[in-house]
Parts: C-alpha cells; sequence; structure tokens
C-alpha cells in the first residue's frame, strides 16, 4: 500500500465532502424547483376547471369521461 500523507488524506477527504455537499444541494434545488413547477401546474389545471364549472361549460358526464382520459395527477 502506498504512504499516503496525514495531510493529503485531509485535503482527500475535504475535497470528497465539499463535492458531496455541493451535487446534494444542487439537486434539492433542482427537485424544489420541479415540486414546484408541478404544484403551480396543477393549481392552473385547478383553476382553469373551476372557471369552466362556474361558466356551466362542464356537464357531469364531461367530467366523468375526462377524468378516464386525464390519470396526470401525480
Amino acid at each position: 500500500m502506498a504512504d499516503v500523507s496525514e495531510r493529503a488524506l485531509q485535503v482527500a477527504i475535504l475535497i470528497s465532502f465539499a463535492s458531496g455537499f455541493l451535487a446534494g444541494w444542487q439537486a434539492n434545488r433542482m427537485r424544489r424547483r420541479f415540486l414546484d413547477w408541478r404544484k403551480k401546474r396543477l393549481q392552473d389545471k385547478l383553476n382553469n376547471r373551476e372557471i369552466q364549472l362556474s361558466r356551466g361549460l362542464l356537464s357531469v358526464s364531461n367530467m366523468k369521461s375526462s377524468k378516464n382520459q386525464q390519470n396526470d395527477w401525480s
């Protein structure tokens, strides 16, 4: 096994920790942005549906058929 100085080992551990920390931080930022986008998209869809319902543009039969066609609530 090669001799590794204690200083080099400390630097390697520090770099490893820092890169893992930054990667996790960036991944969490991307996840939060996705969740915010999905929340806004679903709220917009709900608002549009409520507007259509308040105007009487959707009947009960239309709602049932569109519910079967659109199963993308996840």
